[in-house]
């Protein structure tokens, strides 16, 4: 995906990692790139993160898909909750 500005939702990007400084730094630059920038835990859950772009990098050059796709999260509305 080389413009997440093009979608017609926003896109989610997680960070993991052990250091504040540079995980903020990551989703910061994960946000100007226009997306949805996610604290996604420690490094330890960096793993589990891999199993999400493993699956894009399939659908994106061997599926059905092609590179302009991208994972969204999907929010309830806050006075349903």
């Amino acid at each position: 995906m080389d413009d997440a500005g093009k979608l017609s939702g926003t896109p989610v990007m997680f960070a993991a990692g052990d250091d504040p400084a540079a995980k903020t730094l990551a989703l910061t630059l994960a946000a100007e790139a226009g997306f949805e920038a996610v604290d996604g835990g420690p490094l330890s859950n960096a793993r589990h993160l891999e199993s999400l772009a493993m699956i894009w990098i399939w659908s994106a050059v061997k599926g059905p898909l092609g590179r302009t796709f991208g994972f969204a999260l999907s929010h309830t509305n806050s006075k349903d909750t």
